[in-house]
């Protein structure tokens, strides 16, 4: 509370292959700058980001200082505005995420105006708020560069914003066939319920699904149309690997020559790769008529070639600097899908559109699986994160005080 001066925060002291977080008394940040919000967080979500700061991999593109408090989002309850502030209130249930810094692994997380949106806690309890910000906001943004997909962010995203009204679903609609990759996880399963339940108000949306045979029930219901086991295909042989002579691709199809041979699809409009790697670029560019598709085939990725996640070094660094120019250079042709590696930023219109027209709408929120953790149990959370096993978000619960 406001009379309080201390707060319990899990923090590392340095770098860390092991999750080694201690709980510690810190001092409420109360002093605010003229645009900033102090939040009395109330849940927060674990992203692989998360881990990938804690042991040092990421540090040649961001260093922490320590002792640091990881966490990039999460949702809580307005405690203290700074002077310039107008859009919030004391008492006002928020979610958002932090662009470019972290700390919501505290009681209280200090944002930035423009970084954070109210949500209806009326349909939304704080754990499930908490799940969307950071990986929603990413596949926003993987969307957006399909140009009739971000023609349609932009009008609806500012209609939000303004009215919190949207526009009402069309009937004369464009077909949209959208390929998730990586369906199963905390990003792959928010992008097919944006598709369904966002998309779908404005194309005739399809969504094709990777994940393993086990999660297909799970990615259906969550609006994938058609879902493939990537261990039926030549894509078992791992996302680093590349579909070509030799190997898993003499005796088996890869997953676009499964959607054209088995499906009748000879190509998809959007592509949106949530595992990384070589071979779904390539599989797409090998195996897709992307001339047929009427502004082309959009490849989107949130993560670069770095097999085994590797420590980021300047050698790697130049590895994917040229993976990403040698597929935009080859985005030139009207045979190759258009490449686009995101890297998520700060958009509150977006943001708000998410939490209030999207996933709140006809309770789709509640289709994505959370596997919460009080925060003090943070390292088996990390643990379970680092697994890769993880079946939708992992959340931790802030609200009741740590002892």
């Amino acid at each position: 509370m406001i009379g309080e001066k201390t707060m319990k925060a899990m923090i590392i002291e340095d770098y860390c292959d092991s999750p080694d977080f201690k709980c510690v008394d810190m001092e409420i940040p109360h002093k605010l700058e003229k645009n900033e919000v102090l939040v009395r967080m109330e849940a927060a979500s674990v992203n692989p980001i998360d881990y990938k700061m804690r042991n040092g991999k990421m540090k040649m593109m961001k260093r922490l200082t320590f002792p640091a408090v990881l966490g990039r989002d999460g949702s809580g309850v307005v405690e203290k505005i700074g002077s310039s502030v107008k859009n919030f209130k004391v008492g006002d249930s928020v979610a958002g995420f932090f662009a470019k810094n972290h700390g919501t692994y505290a009681e209280y997380a200090v944002f930035e105006e423009d970084e954070i949106v109210t949500y209806p806690k009326d349909v939304m309890t704080p754990e499930e708020a908490s799940a969307f910000p950071l990986v929603g906001c990413t596949v926003l943004e993987m969307m957006r560069k399909h140009p009739l997909v971000g023609e349609v962010l932009d009008r609806e995203a500012e209609s939000s914003f303004k009215t919190n009204v949207i526009s009402e679903p069309r009937k004369d609609v464009k077909n949209l066939k959208v390929l998730v990759v990586g369906a199963s996880g905390g990003t792959g399963q928010v992008a097919c319920i944006i598709a369904k339940q966002f998309l779908s108000r404005y194309f005739n949306v399809k969504v094709y699904a990777v994940c393993s045979e086990k999660n297909a029930e799970l990615v259906r219901k969550v609006g994938a149309d058609v879902v493939i086991d990537y261990n039926k295909t030549s894509a078992k042989a791992g996302a680093h690997t590349t579909h070509s002579k030799g190997g898993l691709a003499d005796s088996m199809k890869s997953i676009c020559q499964v959607i054209r041979d088995e499906h009748h699809d000879d190509y998809v409009d959007l592509v949106l790769d949530c595992v990384g790697g070589y071979y779904y670029y390539n599989d797409v560019h090998q195996h897709f008529d992307c001339r047929r598709a009427e502004n082309g085939v959009v490849y989107s990725t949130i993560s670069a070639p770095n097999p085994n996640d590797y420590e980021l070094t300047f050698g790697s660094l130049l590895n994917m600097g040229s993976y990403i120019a040698t597929n935009k250079l080859r985005s030139l042709s009207s045979s190759s899908p258009s490449f686009y590696q995101i890297f998520v930023k700060k958009n509150t219109r977006d943001l708000h559109l998410l939490m209030n027209n999207i996933v709140t709408r006809e309770n789709a929120h509640k289709n994505l699986p959370l596997l919460q953790y009080p925060l003090s149990n943070l390292k088996e959370a990390h643990l379970q994160m680092e697994s890769q096993r993880t079946v939708g978000k992992i959340i931790l619960n802030i609200a009741k005080r740590m002892k």
